[in-house]
């Protein structure tokens, strides 16, 4: 609650978000969120459980961008320059329904083994794809002359790919 307040006032007061310092504390709630799903999750390992929450939780999703986006109109918020808008609230739900949806996803996925072993593996990869794909889309952006969702779908595929194949000469030249 206190993170969540140091990073709205100064939005609301339209104080400057110098070095993201307020952006810090506005996506703080998200994480401790996560935290708390997953070690509610972690004690309910249940395969129907997780299947439920999924898709009570798409639905939910769903739900909220008709009511967020599509009756009241709202913006979206930007996350980077701390940009909230008016129904904060529905943003906080639909990010408590996108991050259960996601550790139900991944309790289901955890089943099978190849799409395990393979998000297991991005996972790993994570700081190298985070490293690297700004430079990507931004690149790709402003030097193709292309545009639309499976081009966006092509570059995230792309980032995530070259992330991964980064990783292990950077570990070498870089180990810690």
């Amino acid at each position: 609650i206190l993170s969540f307040g140091l990073g709205y006032v100064p939005y609301y007061y339209h104080i400057p978000n110098y070095g993201y310092i307020f952006t810090t504390f506005s996506v703080l709630i998200f994480y401790c969120l996560g935290n708390i799903l997953a070690s509610v999750a972690e004690k309910k390992r249940s395969f129907y459980l997780s299947c439920g929450i999924f898709i009570v939780n798409s639905v939910g999703l769903i739900l909220m961008y008709i009511v967020d986006w599509r009756i009241l109109k709202q913006p979206a918020n930007d996350l980077v320059d701390n940009i909230q808008n008016n129904y904060y609230l529905l943003f906080l739900f639909s990010a408590f329904w996108g991050i259960a949806m996601t550790i139900s996803l991944s309790r289901i996925l955890d089943r099978f083994d190849l799409p395990a072993r393979l998000l297991a593996y991005m996972g790993e990869c994570s700081l190298y794809i985070f490293l690297f794909h700004y430079a990507i889309l931004y690149s790709a952006h402003h030097l193709l002359p292309f545009s639309g969702l499976s081009y966006e779908i092509i570059l995230i595929m792309l980032s995530i790919a070259i992330g991964c194949m980064l990783r292990t000469p950077l570990n070498r030249f870089l180990p810690k």
